[in-house]
């Protein structure tokens, strides 16, 4: 009796695996088209925030969106505390997801130390837009140091070039390595401006700094040679004429400029 009966088993042993598989099949389907559509919340802005501006509580809210569009860029709402009172380096629009990149406080945290070569010195001068080249000076630039100061002997104003073909390690907080994208115009200017010296002229540098006045001159980036050293200007070497003649001629020569001095000592092409 039971031998009559095993084809309908075996068929209903079948169908039911049949069944199994399909319903196997349908759900795998259902996982992959559903992956990803999960939703997280991340933070957005409520409101339009312009560059510059310090994040606050009441400019934050959540939102939900499928994960597969969120990163680990994307700052979820459990990280809000992290990032009020920082100041956002680009304009956002009301609704935008805000992300960790968008704020100074992600900048890689750099070490002037490691820019500096062995038996070198960093040594920092505070500068305005007029002592250094209208702020044109970036790093790795190189610079020539002028010192003006007063002879103490005889009592005239001096200008003579003490250092030249320095390098630049920073102008500010910005090294030759910072991402200037993460960077806001404000920390871009500066007022201070660190150089590559010796040791010894970290001294000479900051007596001459305490004497006188330091300023900057920008050299070409191709251009490392010295000039010969040791000549000052005075009032009398200022008004010069012969001296004036010749510094003429030489920038002529190099720049292909043609000036001629008029009879009252102006400049005219």
């Amino acid at each position: 009796m039971l031998k009559g009966k095993m084809p309908l088993v075996l068929a209903f042993c079948l169908a039911a695996f049949a069944g199994v598989l399909a319903f196997t099949a349908i759900k795998n389907q259902e996982q992959a088209v559903t992956k990803g559509w999960a939703l997280k919340r991340v933070l957005v802005v409520n409101e339009d925030v312009a560059e510059g501006t310090e994040i606050t509580e009441d400019m934050l809210q959540p939102r939900e969106m499928p994960e597969r569009f969120i990163s680990p860029s994307n700052i979820g709402i459990d990280s809000r505390n992290l990032i009020q009172g920082h100041k956002i380096l680009v304009d956002v629009k009301a609704g935008d997801p805000l992300l960790w990149t968008q704020f100074s406080m992600m900048k890689n945290v750099e070490r002037l130390s490691t820019k500096v070569l062995k038996r070198m010195r960093a040594y920092t001068l505070n500068v305005t837009g007029a002592s250094a080249v209208g702020r044109w000076i970036r790093p790795n630039d190189r610079v020539d140091i002028i010192w003006v100061f007063k002879d103490p002997q005889t009592q005239e104003n001096v200008a003579t070039t003490i250092k030249q073909n320095v390098v630049v390690l920073a102008t500010g907080l910005i090294t030759g390595s910072t991402n200037m994208a993460l960077t806001t115009e404000e920390e871009r200017s500066y007022s201070e401006i660190s150089l590559m010296v010796l040791p010894e002229e970290v001294e000479q540098l900051a007596l001459a700094q305490d004497l006188g006045t330091l300023l900057l001159s920008l050299r070409n980036e191709e251009d490392a040679d010295s000039v010969s050293g040791g000549s000052k200007t005075t009032s009398g070497t200022l008004f010069d004429s012969n001296a004036q003649k010749n510094t003429d001629t030489k920038r002529n020569t190099m720049t292909g400029i043609e000036v001629v001095r008029s009879s009252g000592g102006g400049a005219a092409r």
